[in-house]
């Protein structure tokens, strides 16, 4: 029995495909606005990661200009009518600057080198290590689990690059996006106006404010951690902790189109591929 077009449309829509294209173009073209310094170098990348057994696509690479960023994007459609928010406390800062990104340095002389490092990244957003969305399990939170598969599919990619013989030397890092149809929300408190009782905010203590796009940091997967350097315990958690942006698609193009930057915190600019002075 053949079909009409509007149950056609229907599983068309069904998916998410459309979305991955649509922010394809809007990265080839701009959308109207000057994102010349950003190319696409594949759609559709298949990943494999052979110590962790797990395999995918990695919707969308892009390049920037300059400073060896590479671009992972994952698209995830989701209702408008379901925002997601972030709790974001009064004491945190609105303009985070730090991320910790993948990196891999190629060497012909030295060999292969990669891992996680804190960069100083621009631009500048709020960060946040709590996400909300109606209707997801407490024991396995969604963007949780999407942001860990994204991060094992950077370290695939990353490794994927340093093998290519024909690759010359240099180094890339990796920036983890995550762009979403979903309205981003941050929530604004003091923590001290929580209540300890039941564990809630009133509305008058709970401010809101629609964001472009978030910092979402904490740690998403298991990475190797040089336990003979840490001096505190306390700095586990700084150590294995993860950035992955997460950008609303309406203002993608904003983000495309900011200044992207990478420097070594305290105004060092030594990389962690670089020999210690």
């Amino acid at each position: 029995m053949p079909y009409d077009n509007k149950a056609l449309i229907g599983v068309v829509n069904s998916q998410g495909y459309l979305l991955q294209q649509a922010v394809e173009h809007i990265v080839r073209t701009g959308n109207g606005t000057q994102i010349n310094q950003w190319n696409v170098v594949s759609s559709e990348h298949y990943w494999e990661n052979t110590d962790r057994e797990q395999s995918g696509y990695i919707d969308l690479l892009i390049r920037y200009a300059s400073d060896g960023i590479m671009g992972v994007v994952e698209c995830k459609r989701y209702a408008e009518e379901t925002p997601w928010i972030f709790l974001c406390p009064d004491d945190e800062p609105a303009d985070v600057r730090y991320s910790s990104l993948y990196w891999a340095h190629k060497t012909r002389q030295f060999g292969n080198k990669m891992g996680f490092y804190e960069f100083v990244y621009c631009p500048t957003s709020r960060a946040a290590k709590f996400c909300i969305v109606r209707g997801q399990a407490k024991e396995k939170p969604m963007l949780e689990r999407i942001a860990g598969e994204l991060l094992y599919s950077v370290e695939a990619l990353a490794k994927q690059y340093s093998s290519l013989p024909n690759i010359p030397s240099g180094s890339s890092i990796f920036v983890p996006i995550i762009v979403t149809t979903a309205q981003l929300y941050i929530c604004k408190y003091d923590q001290q106006n929580i209540e300890p009782e039941s564990g809630t905010l009133n509305l008058d203590h709970a401010q809101f404010e629609k964001v472009p796009f978030i910092r979402f940091h904490k740690v998403f997967t298991n990475t190797d951690v040089d336990l003979n350097s840490i001096e505190q315990f306390s700095e586990i958690e700084k150590r294995q902790s993860q950035t992955v942006m997460v950008v609303q698609i309406n203002s993608l193009s904003e983000f495309l189109s900011s200044r992207h930057n990478l420097t070594s915190p305290g105004g060092v600019m030594r990389m962690p591929w670089q020999p210690p002075l």
